[in-house]
């Protein structure tokens, strides 16, 4: 993860993500999201398990939220935050599916 300073955009920090309990392919590379919780900021879609996988601010696994075994399949972009919940878009179906996560 990189930090960048928002007055001149250069980088800050660079957080490296630790302890990830699934091998990375299992994991969508842009479906990141802030959550804003304490210990839980960071979260990743883990595809293959239906699962979604915390990271707090040091960059260190810490909690998964289990998904329905039915969610979209979603391996590349089309994942979204907001109000403690994820959102997955199903273009095939063209239709967003939201869980609350928190």
């Amino acid at each position: 993860i990189h930090v960048y300073d928002q007055k001149n955009y250069k980088i800050k920090k660079k957080i490296t993500l630790k302890k990830c309990p699934v091998t990375w392919a299992y994991v969508n590379p842009v479906g990141f999201f802030y959550s804003g919780y304490k210990n839980y900021e960071f979260g990743l879609y883990d595809v293959v398990n239906h699962q979604v996988l915390f990271f707090n601010a040091g960059g260190v696994y810490k909690a998964s939220t289990q998904l329905p075994d039915d969610v979209p399949v979603i391996e590349t972009f089309r994942v979204g935050f907001a109000n403690d919940r994820i959102f997955l878009y199903d273009h095939d179906n063209r239709a967003w599916y939201g869980y609350k996560i928190f």
